[in-house]
């Protein structure tokens, strides 16, 4: 075992239980929802029990896309090299949110409400970039993420996208 800031961290040799992702291998994937900072801190209690990984918010618009003309695939980029070091499946989270969203999407030049063809022009680029980028690595995405109110009357959630 290693010390690391106080906290003990196992090493693949000292897992001695069988790994998750070995039990149920032929029933379904073992996920982990991560971030770059537990790639790091947990590397080897993921690559030891879990075949599949999520991003936490690294794969959200507001991290990925945070001005018009901006992208910024870092910290995506390294959950993916993580996931390919480990032969992990890789699942992208997500396309379309109700939050973590950057404003510029919505908005014209001049802070109004842009119309429906050019949020949904600025939606089908963003996707097809994104997407097209990680085609070779995420088998799967989270399109459209909580849509569906969690309360009230109202069947869909209030959000800029409803809007």
């Amino acid at each position: 075992m290693l010390l690391s800031g106080g906290n003990l961290l196992r090493q693949a040799s000292d897992y001695t239980e069988p790994a998750l992702k070995t039990i149920f291998a032929e029933d379904f994937k073992i996920g982990a929802a991560v971030n770059p900072m537990t790639i790091q801190s947990q590397e080897h209690l993921l690559a030891y029990h879990f075949n599949s990984i999520t991003a936490e918010n690294e794969m959200k618009f507001e991290s990925l896309h945070p001005l018009e003309d901006i992208y910024n695939f870092k910290l995506a980029d390294q959950l993916v090299a993580f996931a390919r070091k480990h032969h992990m499946a890789m699942r992208g989270h997500t396309l379309v949110w109700h939050n973590q969203t950057t404003d510029w999407l919505f908005e014209d030049k001049k802070g109004g409400c842009v119309s429906k063809e050019t949020l949904l022009a600025r939606l089908k680029s963003h996707i097809q970039t994104v997407v097209g980028r990680y085609k070779e690595d995420i088998y799967a995405w989270d399109v459209v993420n909580e849509v569906i109110a969690d309360e009230g009357e109202e069947l869909l959630r209030q959000s800029k996208w409803l809007d």
